[in-house]
């Protein structure tokens, strides 16, 4: 593992860490893409966002607080994503030492596992600005590169859990041991009811605030309607709160949450994608669970809002700027995808016409990489003459209910 700087002042100074992980690209996604874990797991604040959608794509205004007054404010554009290679995201901040800001993780396979790349480029705003780059750009790479050798001890299973600085750990609750034994009464599976007690006791504050059941059911191995009916219980019985959630149908998001089918709005409004959208029941409505408050008192932040793991279902993503042109290219497994745009262009079976110029979605030879998945290369060529907010290549049978 190497960290180096280079650069000169006023130029973008380079920060890396390198190393061999012991784990396929495809183990190492889920957990190094998931931005808001990792910044909370590195020791990044909370960041706040207004909220409003930058023209160009991207969220308009992010910021650090303390004491509730900003001490740090930035743009930040859209995460170029291509699964489960590479992501990386550009900041530009609005004062300070620091200018702008691009980085992110790369990840090669190889037959043992996974060469990680961890970068960040810092552009110094005035000569001051240069040892409080070299200062924040070795840190940040380093702390990155060290949770993902967590990672590989979590995959190797020797760690119980890939973020063990988010566990509150278990500890003893009289209620929840009390509550618990009542759902026993009613639940006769006691393994599930133990599995139960277990996630919201020691899982950290996210996973315990806005439970998905069926994904839990898969995780542990249990039957999905089984774990819904046991769910259930736990509400009833005051383990569990249950709310009724809207999802953005683009970037499958959580926009709106209601306690009653009975408060469920007709429309709703994503502020990320710029959107209003009709809150179709049957395909953007689903059943969530909270740990009830009190059992637990939890603490949700945002840590990162554009992330690739906040959609997971995007397998790809890009960035192009007004009046520029660019052939985006990657690699993706045989399956069927969506292309989208944002805002919405006209898109034909085989060509994507942005600002009236036609792009022809053309395969890339086919030279398979090492490993048990084997896919096609694309190429689509991008142009830009007004602003594009952002190019996704979307899984269309990923993250859909």
């Amino acid at each position: 593992m190497s960290s180096r700087p280079s650069g000169a002042s006023l130029k973008p100074l380079v920060f890396e860490a390198r190393g061999h992980l012991a784990m396929s690209p495809e183990a190492l996604w889920p957990l190094v893409a998931d931005t808001a874990r990792l910044n909370r797991a590195i020791g990044l604040p909370p960041v706040h966002y207004n909220g409003s959608p930058a023209k160009a794509g991207g969220v308009a205004r992010a910021e650090y607080r303390f004491w509730g007054i900003p001490f740090v404010r930035w743009n930040e554009h859209l995460f170029e994503i291509d699964a489960p290679r590479r992501y990386a995201v550009r900041r530009v901040f609005h004062w300070g030492p620091i200018a702008a800001a691009y980085g992110g993780v790369e990840l090669t396979r190889d037959v043992e596992g996974t060469d990680l790349r961890v970068f960040a480029e810092l552009t110094p705003r005035y000569a001051l600005g240069v040892p409080v780059a070299r200062l924040i750009g070795s840190r940040l790479v380093e702390r990155i590169y060290r949770q993902c050798r967590v990672f590989e001890q979590y995959n190797a299973g020797q760690r119980p859990t890939p973020f063990p600085q988010l566990s509150p750990g278990e500890s003893a609750n009289d209620r929840l041991q009390a509550l618990a034994a009542e759902l026993a009464t009613v639940v006769p599976n006691a393994a599930l009811v133990e599995r139960i007690r277990l996630h919201l006791t020691a899982a950290p504050d996210e996973d315990v605030a806005h439970m998905r059941v069926y994904e839990l059911a898969d995780r542990w191995g249990f039957d999905r309607r089984e774990t819904l009916i046991a769910f259930l219980h736990a509400t009833t019985v005051g383990l569990t709160t249950m709310s009724w959630e809207v999802l953005c149908p683009n970037c499958r998001v959580s926009k709106a949450a209601y306690s009653s089918l009975r408060e469920l709005r007709e429309q709703a409004h994503c502020d990320v994608c710029n959107a209003v959208f009709d809150a179709s029941f049957d395909r953007l409505v689903e059943v969530r669970f909270a740990v009830a408050p009190a059992i637990r008192q939890v603490e949700v932040h945002p840590f990162c809002l554009g992330g690739p793991m906040n959609a997971p279902h995007v397998v790809a993503q890009t960035r192009i700027e007004p009046g520029t042109t660019q052939v985006w290219s990657g690699w993706l497994t045989p399956g069927e995808y969506r292309l989208r745009t944002s805002p919405p262009v006209p898109i034909g079976a085989n060509s994507w016409s942005p600002g009236g110029e036609g792009a022809d979605l053309s395969p890339l030879p086919a030279v398979p990489e090492p490993g048990p998945t084997r896919g096609g290369g694309w190429r689509l060529p991008l142009s830009a003459p007004a602003p594009i907010r952002n190019d996704p290549l979307r899984n269309g049978g990923q993250g859909v209910r």
